[in-house]
């Protein structure tokens, strides 16, 4: 026999004046109670955007799609994780990314593949603070091209669709962003 329990949570409405009290919504700075609908007819606030964590009021600025990698600094170890970057990609592993700008924050949408099809795993990472933006393009042999923005040690290498100058602007706004 299974046992249902049930979490309270304060909820608070999103003018910031009512309560939730598990069943109607109670005004914050006074005792009494405040006629509601029940909360499975609430209609959730809608975004101005295509996603549907984002805010009342948030706008997606750029939003770009391509291949996560790491970098650092020390020779040795890009060395090492170039190997393994192809070591990896030969037995079909991969992380594709989403890069969402908006006007409130920056968002990377990260999803892993193996064996070339099978999705292991989903994060959301909610970039706060970055030490670095830049920008580049790369050309190996004058045949592989790949255009790139890194945020600290995370490189997105994007899709040939994405020109450099959008690349840039979307630098310029994340930095924007983060100030």
């Amino acid at each position: 026999m299974s046992e249902v329990v049930w979490v309270m949570t304060m909820q608070i409405s999103d003018d910031g004046q009512y309560q939730w009290d598990g069943n109607e919504w109670v005004p914050i700075d006074s005792g009494g109670y405040q006629e509601q609908m029940p909360m499975s007819d609430v209609v959730p606030a809608t975004s101005s955007g295509t996603y549907p964590w984002m805010d009342a009021g948030e706008v997606v600025t750029d939003e770009f799609s391509g291949i996560l990698q790491y970098t650092a600094s020390n020779p040795i170890i890009r060395i090492i994780n170039s190997i393994f970057i192809l070591f990896m990609s030969i037995l079909g592993f991969k992380q594709k990314v989403k890069l969402i700008v908006t006007n409130q924050r920056i968002i990377m949408d990260i999803r892993n593949y193996s064996l070339y099809i099978f999705e292991s795993g989903t994060d959301m990472v909610n970039v706060i603070h970055a030490e670095t933006i830049t920008t580049g393009f790369n050309s190996t042999l004058l045949i592989f091209k790949k255009r790139y923005i890194s945020i600290d040690n995370m490189v997105i290498g994007t899709d040939r669709k994405f020109s450099q100058t959008a690349l840039e602007n979307a630098a310029r706004n994340i930095g924007k962003v983060l100030k």
